[in-house]
């Protein structure tokens, strides 16, 4: 998978009295509006971590204990929220009231970047529901 991405620094988030306006050259229309959308509309939000791990024992272990101490998510009521999450992982932002998301958002230092996941096979952009589709594929196969 690929990413496609739009960082905004800790002070943005903080000191915004509207929501961050987010460079349209630079990024994809679909995920800039809905963030603006949800924040603006007060939209609670779920931040679903997306645990990367290559298929060995150990790394899928170790991706099963990180899943439990996430225990799930984070709840995301206002875009400073977002600097409470846990530094150098990426996950789904999903609107507590929808089904999917093609919005990926992580905290690495004091920014938060935004992105969307590209399937590398297909080239479409991935969804949080076409990822579970996939895993649960995967666990099928195994």
């Amino acid at each position: 998978m690929r990413n496609s991405h739009h960082t905004i620094c800790a002070a943005q988030l903080l000191h915004a009295a509207q929501p961050v306006t987010i460079d349209r050259n630079r990024w994809s229309r679909s995920p800039e509006y809905a963030l603006k959308d949800w924040w603006a509309a007060g939209t609670a939000l779920l931040w679903v971590p997306i645990i990367d791990v290559d298929g060995t024992p150990d790394s899928v272990a170790a991706g099963r204990e990180l899943a439990a101490e996430l225990d799930g998510g984070w709840l995301i009521h206002r875009p400073a929220d977002l600097l409470t999450l846990p530094e150098g992982l990426k996950g789904w932002l999903l609107p507590l009231n929808a089904d999917d998301t093609n919005v990926v958002c992580g905290r690495w230092r004091t920014e938060i970047t935004f992105m969307q996941i590209t399937d590398r096979h297909t080239g479409a952009v991935a969804t949080f529901q076409s990822t579970v589709a996939q895993t649960e594929r995967n666990e099928v196969v195994k």
